[in-house]
């Protein structure tokens, strides 16, 4: 990792806000985004890391020419480890300021975006991180299956009022594409976790409640996104849900909750079956039989939302399977399903099989 400043005099100073942009390959998205900060009103002191993932275009030559500009106090990082995680660390061991912020290389923040994060930690004490909407600016009109039910792999997040998150409401969570913490949160907590190819804000999060730390969404704190055309495609939103049940398998996301969706740290009344709770089971059996029915209908949207939910559930216990139970013995295997078969006779088998978290 290394790092190049610009802008003004950027090594001495001192700043509030940094605002952390890992970016790979998007040069054509990453001058418009440093436009907008460029534009920030009324906004405290704050530098930029712009954290270039090892990409093979003119990303370095673009940030210099913002650098030359002086108008940001503006650094380049370079990050020759692949992966956003390892990027967003970067900055994050290079900021200066209290607060670290987050946006993606695709966003524009809104003119008041800096200082509205300033304004929120002083106003709220006792919050460690916090996040607000991501909105669309689409390149065409999407497609009508491209409902609300699928705005995670186009990389929006829920318009929301204001909302805590926290240890008791901890299955909702701050995507990172609009988030910022205190940097004396990040220290202690951590960074992300670069094992994860998908939800890595999700574990995060997970990792922030799990401690104890207060979060905070905010209808105030907006930016826009530039959805890529690929993101607004049918196949990739079915490899995109598949990564997420795998990643979600990998921090055990369903066992870590209570049936109100607090966190807790081991879900042992929940039943399993080779790694897997048994509700997700019937998910992924509810998903199928809607997916047919509404097939059978011919209501492709209806039927293409159950279809990736489908395949989320499935990769979650594939999954789950590989880490647990792979290569076990015959005999193990049919000690699971005896374990199995005496729950599913037992009068209380109706009262134990919660839904789980979404």
């Amino acid at each position: 990792m290394n790092a190049r400043a610009g802008g003004r005099d950027h090594m001495d100073a001192v700043f509030d806000v940094s605002v952390v942009v890992p970016t790979f390959n998007r040069r054509d998205y990453l001058a418009p985004l440093l436009n907008s900060l460029e534009r920030q009103r009324l906004a405290p002191p704050f530098e930029v890391l712009v954290v270039d993932n090892n990409s093979d275009d003119d990303t370095r030559q673009v940030v210099e020419s913002f650098q030359a500009r002086r108008t940001l106090s503006l650094a380049y990082v370079f990050e020759p480890r692949r992966g956003v995680s390892h990027a967003r660390n970067a900055g994050i061991a290079l900021a200066k300021g209290a607060i670290v912020a987050f946006l993606d290389d695709d966003e524009e923040a809104s003119v008041d975006w800096v200082a509205t994060v300033k304004r929120t930690f002083d106003q709220h004490a006792d919050i460690d991180c916090i996040g607000g909407p991501v909105r669309p600016r689409w390149p065409h009109d999407p497609p009508p299956w491209l409902t609300r039910e699928h705005f995670g792999p186009v990389g929006l997040q829920d318009e929301a009022p204001w909302m805590r998150l926290n240890a008791r409401k901890a299955a909702r969570s701050l995507g990172s594409g609009n988030l910022a913490c205190r940097s004396e949160a990040l220290e202690t907590v951590g960074g992300f976790d670069p094992a994860f190819v998908r939800n890595q804000d999700l574990e995060f999060n997970l990792r922030l409640w799990n401690a104890g730390r207060e979060g905070l969404f905010t209808p105030e704190l907006v930016v826009m996104t530039n959805v890529p055309r690929e993101r607004m495609t049918k196949a990739y939103h079915r490899k995109w849900n598949a990564t997420r049940g795998r990643s979600r398998a990998m921090m055990g996301y369903y066992d870590r909750f209570d049936r109100e969706g607090r966190l807790v740290p081991e879900n042992k009344g929940a039943r399993r079956f080779l790694g897997t709770p048994l509700f997700l089971y019937r998910r992924l059996f509810a998903h199928l039989g809607k997916w047919l029915v509404t097939m059978l209908t011919r209501r492709s949207s209806g039927a293409f939302y159950h279809e990736t939910r489908a395949r989320e559930v499935a990769a979650y216990i594939a999954m789950r399977y590989q880490m647990e139970y792979h290569g076990a013995t015959v005999q193990a295997h049919l000690a699971e399903v005896q374990r199995l078969v005496r729950y599913l006779v037992s009068p209380r088998f109706a009262e134990t099989l919660p839904d789980g978290p979404r």
